[in-house]
């Protein structure tokens, strides 16, 4: 079964996926490439490696769930890739984006 998403959801998942692209993510490629130290600092904190670990269990079990149930063409492997170029918010909304329909009018 495809999904077919509307243009108000569309846009949406859209924003939500732009956020977490250039939001939280623009933060740690900031910290990476301009702050070093601070972010050496940040992962040897256990709380940030606590939400890390987390995470990362999260990504695999949303992959893990996209492979038993394929919601389209882009399957868990395009789901991973995402996931690590943009986290979470980026690649949940970005993997439903390119696998769903435009409604027929």
């Amino acid at each position: 079964p495809t999904m077919t998403l509307y243009q108000g959801r569309r846009a949406a998942l859209a924003a939500v996926g732009v956020f977490g692209l250039v939001g939280p993510n623009g933060v740690f490629i900031y910290y990476a490439m301009f702050r070093t130290t601070d972010l050496i600092a940040t992962l040897r904190n256990p709380v940030s490696i606590a939400l890390w670990v987390e995470a990362v269990v999260v990504m695999f079990l949303l992959a893990a769930f996209i492979a038993r149930w394929p919601i389209g063409r882009w399957g868990w492997k395009s789901f991973i890739a995402l996931r690590l170029l943009g986290g979470l918010a980026f690649s949940v909304p970005a993997v439903v984006l390119l696998n769903a329909e435009k409604p027929a009018h």
